[in-house]
């Protein structure tokens, strides 16, 4: 991935060629330029002016070309890819420009009525007799209709749509949808219950019990399965490990035994040493983050779950290492923490550890629990150590 920030000036040129022809419906120009430069497949932000940034997809958005956005995902962009400070989606343009059949489009492809704030720039359309028809294809597409949206940043000062609009048509809708007012979800007024997108609420779990996340998240360019993002927890102060974390498996149920219903909704994380290159895309830093895309994305790919509280999963059988740098050919996944949402879901949090072939052998012969006593007699901590013994030995 190249960063717009690093560019050399011949990229540059070819950047606002690119900009140009995205502007102006240029399909055919798009594709030859990307064919020609793929580093231009990036979800980075362009600056369109001073003070206003835009991804790709919303620079087609500004102008209404469908053909362009079509063929622009069919190369790997992001349909749900943020830009500029407001962190606007393709989608939330769509509807702040009164572009009904667009926004349409961009919900069939997979656009999230959760990210940015396309309800209220729906609530926002004049004439207001057009508010009506883009609040009914939003929430009728996923839009939760009692998000707490903060003001300009401050959330003690939060407020739903029903506090945002007026429209008497709209509030009965919405009121039939079972939404409220920030007043009314908090109960007793006193302090708003925040209700944001399932997946930040994940990552504010992570912030309120782990550390600082850092702003940046590592997402696949070229999406080859449902989309998942990798966040990191550096190193700081006694915390001398890193903290790798997912983003977008709970963002569905998984397909889960009745028996195992509190298992439906979950996300994983891993812990490494602190200086492990987690962002290198050589292989011999990048393994930790391939596997956790890869098990992050196999249950909705495959219509399956991780099963239950303890889970092993083998590369290849028999295993082979799971990456170019280590003798770890397995990973064990233990349900080892959990949270509930603003809606009352439980998310489990499954840590990821590598281990040896015999200890997945012990694993199968004796159980998950004879597994996890060796790791207690041994007094093997699960933060990932390339060097530790097997606790089967």
């Amino acid at each position: 991935m190249v960063e717009a920030s690093n560019w050399t000036n011949e990229q540059i040129e070819t950047g606002k060629e690119f900009y140009h022809a995205v502007r102006n419906g240029e399909v055919d120009v798009c594709r030859k330029l990307c064919n020609e430069f793929p580093w231009l497949v990036t979800d980075h932000t362009w600056q369109v002016h001073d003070g206003f940034a835009q991804t790709w997809i919303g620079v087609a958005v500004l102008s209404g070309e469908v053909a362009m956005i079509e063929m622009l995902l069919d190369l790997g962009f992001d349909v749900n890819a943020l830009s500029g400070k407001e962190q606007s989606s393709a989608l939330g343009n769509a509807v702040s420009k009164n572009h009904y059949e667009l926004a349409k489009f961009l919900l069939g492809k997979g656009a999230n009525p959760n990210l940015s704030r396309p309800l209220i720039g729906a609530l926002n359309i004049q004439p207001s007799d057009r508010q009506m028809v883009f609040v009914r294809l939003l929430v009728e597409n996923g839009c939760d209709v009692n998000r707490l949206y903060d003001l300009y940043g401050d959330i003690s000062k939060g407020f739903t749509a029903l506090n945002w609009t007026k429209n008497p048509e709209v509030v009965a809708y919405l009121k039939s949808k079972g939404a409220k007012t920030a007043k009314e979800l908090s109960g007793d007024g006193s302090k708003p219950v925040i209700s944001t997108n399932v997946l930040e609420e994940v990552v504010q779990y992570f912030q309120d019990n782990f550390g600082d996340v850092d702003q940046r998240s590592i997402i696949e360019i070229v999406p080859t399965g449902h989309p998942v993002a990798i966040h990191a927890i550096r190193p700081s102060g006694n915390r001398k490990h890193l903290t790798l974390f997912t983003t977008g498996l709970s963002s569905k149920r998984m397909n889960v035994p009745s028996e195992l219903s509190k298992f439906a909704l979950a996300e994983l994380f891993i812990q490494l040493p602190g200086d492990w290159n987690y962002e290198s895309p050589e292989a011999q830093w990048h393994w930790p983050v391939d596997w956790l895309r890869r098990i992050a994305q196999y249950p909705h790919d495959h219509n399956t779950s991780l099963g239950g509280p303890v889970t092993i999963i083998a590369n290849e059988d028999p295993p082979k290492p799971l990456g170019p740098n280590t003798n770890f050919t397995s990973l064990l996944m233990v349900a080892e923490k959990s949270f509930d949402r603003t809606n009352g879901d439980t998310v489990q949090l499954y840590r990821v550890v590598p281990i040896y072939t015999d200890e997945r052998e012990l694993e199968l012969r004796e159980g998950a629990p004879a597994l996890m006593r060796a790791f207690d007699r041994n007094d093997v901590p699960f933060i990932f150590d390339l060097d530790r013994p097997s606790v089967a030995r």
